[in-house]
């Protein structure tokens, strides 16, 4: 069964299921983008459901048992066209994501319109980063000698840290572009123009150019990763100087805690 006869198949089993409740289909990442890497990417789906009652998602539950474990995709967003709209700033790259790059699978266009707070993209992009680099740290301290394990765990991190380096890019207010490849080279370009260790970005860009990254040794694709994220960690951190400040995070937080989903300033606290 192709991709498109998939995913017209779960339309068909989501109409079924939830009826009327089904306000939309959205087929978002790198299948739109046309930079899917076979194993490790899914087809992301995201449902909108005019209800998310109980009721209505146990109707839902053997569609999704079917396309997660049946089809061994990951699981769909549920929200309902409110939520999505007041989740803009805890899920800013995912909503960034979509709207570059979406189908409409069936019913309405929703996404397309919601802002985006981009202060608060940027700390959930170096949020991600580092939650990434301790994921990868952690893996490494189970097996430091299984270099097979080390290798799948890199090569399955590749899709993340690729869409965590496009949005260090559009977090610096540089174009982000699509391939896969050209996002790492300007990035790199990015790194090389605030330090003066460049070669070991441009001996591994043009290495990669020659080579798949399956004839790279460990050590390289490890230290690049490592490096890579770290730099970007740094270059969010210093395009925070006109973002979102630590005290300003602070006090997001403690609105949000509160249930108060908007961004408050400091001069509109008493």
């Amino acid at each position: 069964m192709s991709k498109d006869e998939l995913l017209q198949q779960f339309v068909t089993l989501a109409r079924n299921a939830v009826g009327d409740n089904l306000e939309s289909v959205v087929l978002y990442g790198s299948t739109v983008r046309g930079d899917a890497q076979a194993p490790y990417s899914d087809l992301n789906l995201l449902c909108v459901l005019r209800s998310t009652s109980r009721a209505e998602l146990e109707k839902m539950a053997t569609l999704v048992n079917w396309w997660s474990q049946g089809q061994g995709q990951r699981s769909p967003l549920i929200f309902t066209a409110d939520e999505l709209r007041r989740s803009a700033d805890v899920f800013a790259i995912e909503l960034i994501d979509m709207q570059r790059a979406h189908r409409v699978l069936y019913g309405a266009v929703i996404i397309s319109d919601i802002p985006v707070p981009m202060n608060l993209h940027r700390v959930q992009v170096e949020h991600e980063l580092r939650t990434l680099i301790q994921k990868l740290r952690q893996h490494y301290l189970h097996g430091p000698a299984e270099e097979t394990n080390l290798r799948t765990a890199l090569a399955k991190s590749f899709s993340s840290a690729v869409t965590l380096l496009r949005h260090t890019l559009i977090a610096m207010d540089h174009d982000a572009p699509t391939d896969r490849h050209e996002v790492l080279i300007r990035c790199i370009s990015i790194w090389v123009s605030m330090s003066t260790r460049s070669r070991p970005y441009w001996n591994f860009a043009r290495l990669q150019t020659r080579k798949g990254a399956s004839d790279l040794c460990t050590e390289a694709i490890w230290k690049f990763w490592n490096t890579s994220v770290i730099n970007s960690i740094e270059s969010c951190r210093r395009k925070s100087g006109s973002g979102l400040g630590n005290e300003e995070v602070r006090i997001w937080l403690h609105h949000h805690s509160r249930g108060e989903m908007k961004w408050v300033k400091r001069s509109s606290l008493s």
